[in-house]
């Protein structure tokens, strides 16, 4: 059951700004919170290896930025992508009073729920489609494997990559969907779609850094962004195009890329075609 989490916070001191970069510390209390409610999920969410059921946002205001003097809230979201997870996160967030980001003390000032759609209804609300675009509020990247040489971040959101991770996570977190006649849902042939059909046609982007370990250099992102439109529309079925659909919607839930838990691949959809610019979309009042 994907779900969006909304926690808006109020520092103890008035106009006391946060660091630019505060990924890491919103992790930190995250599983803090999460902790005092049930140690042994926390442990596990810290413990188990990628991809994570859950992902977070750094600080943010109701621009999508990074809290500055004037803005008119300070929030952070988390991402829930598994059903059993989601009473337990809801609890932990609503039940802290009191937040440590950094050196920032704050005060709870409402949680909410953002969005909640459960797996069949994500899929079945799908519209198929022929191009997909999306904001990437902050950096988004795909680190290489070990066995691909060096570490590199690869910071150009391919669609290859992004639809293929969404499939990856979406495989891992949600139950075996079956359409009303019997048939899987598409993800395969969303999967193969992006490697072999989907382009990027327009693009506004450029790189950032984000911070995700204190002492640790930041990673490289790209910010901005990028629309993907099948190249031969015809040639993809519309089981395809249903769940090409789904996953851009998932990705909203879920994040891009990687490093999702430390505030990075936190994205917006832009869902009609046209000339890209940010979204004006405010913060959920």
């Amino acid at each position: 059951m994907p779900a969006r989490i909304v926690v808006r916070l109020r520092a103890d001191s008035p106009g006391a700004l946060p660091p630019p970069q505060t990924g890491p510390a919103v992790a930190a209390a995250v599983l803090a919170a999460v902790a005092r409610v049930d140690p042994a999920l926390a442990a596990r969410l810290h413990d188990d290896p990628p991809p994570k059921p859950y992902r977070l946002t750094p600080l943010l205001d109701e621009q999508h930025r990074p809290p500055r003097r004037g803005s008119q809230q300070v929030r952070f979201e988390v991402g829930i992508l598994v059903d059993a997870l989601f009473a337990q996160f809801h609890h932990a967030l609503s039940s802290a009073a009191t937040w440590r980001i950094g050196q920032t003390t704050y005060q709870a000032a409402g949680t909410e729920i953002a969005a909640l759609l459960p797996y069949p209804d994500l899929a079945s609300e799908a519209l198929p489609a022929t191009s997909w675009g999306f904001q990437l509020v902050t950096p988004c990247a795909f680190g290489t494997a070990r066995e691909e040489g060096a570490r590199r971040q690869r910071v150009f959101p391919e669609p290859e990559w992004v639809f293929t991770s969404l499939a990856q996570r979406w495989r891992t977190n949600a139950p075996d969907l079956r359409g009303p006649d019997g048939a899987a849902f598409d993800l395969g042939g969303a999967v193969d779609a992006a490697e072999r059909n989907l382009q990027v046609v327009e693009f506004d982007l450029h790189s950032a850094e984000h911070l995700v370990k204190p002492k640790v250099p930041p990673l490289r992102g790209a910010v901005g962004t990028v629309r993907y439109t099948l190249a031969e529309a015809a040639s993809v079925s519309v089981d395809a195009r249903h769940a090409l659909s789904a996953l851009a919607t998932f990705a909203t839930y879920a994040g891009l890329g990687d490093r999702t838990t430390v505030g990075m691949g936190h994205v917006l959809a832009i869902p009609a075609p046209g000339k890209l610019r940010p979204t004006a979309a405010k913060a959920p009042a």
